[in-house]
């Protein structure tokens, strides 16, 4: 089962990605995880670790790595997560995975080749997948239009993942930087499966 953050899903823009989703909702592959209320003091808790060598998380991620943490789901993300495992006690036992460690996860259980994946991704590594990611599904038309100093950190955003520096150069607070970003089809996401 994997679930998918309900934040993430209204993310989604490519036809591909909506049809791929629906039709592991429909088969039982995937299931919303809907926000749960009971979860938030476990999210701020791991947003505010402050750890120097644990990056802050984003609310997405932190909320994906509380769901793991609760059902006991494996979390998978492209970000620097897996830090959080390895230095805070609580969360040892939250396992947290990358592109990297699924396909070895997909090819133990034969449903891939595990040669043939990696050849694809030899040439991509993981920030690149997110850039990649982040460009293709961006509304370039709305981005252009936008002011100046918001153009210019939605694509800092787009080209490095650094939410918080991307929102400080907008000036905006996070909350309306995420919306912007939600607007001109920018994808933040994090992916959470059982």
């Amino acid at each position: 089962m994997c679930y998918i953050i309900e934040e993430v899903l209204e993310e989604v823009r490519s036809d591909k990605t909506v049809e791929f989703e629906a039709e592991g909702l429909a088969r039982g592959f995937f299931a919303i995880y809907p926000f749960r209320k009971e979860l938030e003091p476990l999210v701020r808790e791991i947003i505010i670790i402050s750890d120097p060598r644990i990056r802050r998380l984003e609310p997405p991620e932190a909320y994906a790595i509380a769901i793991g943490y609760k059902e006991g789901a494996v979390v998978l993300t492209e970000k620097k997560a897996h830090l959080l495992y390895k230095y805070v006690d609580k969360f040892k036992n939250v396992q947290i995975w990358g592109s990297y460690e699924l396909l070895a996860h997909l090819a133990e259980k034969g449903l891939i080749n595990l040669e043939e994946e990696l050849s694809r991704y030899e040439r991509l590594d993981t920030e690149s997948l997110e850039r990649d990611v982040r460009a293709r599904e961006a509304d370039w038309e709305e981005i252009e239009k936008l002011p100046p100093k918001l153009k210019a950190a939605v694509k800092l955003y787009i080209e490095t993942g650094d939410i918080r520096l991307a929102q400080k150069l907008s000036g905006l607070p996070l909350e309306d930087f995420v919306q912007l970003l939600r607007r001109v089809r920018v994808p933040p996401f994090v992916t959470v499966i059982e």
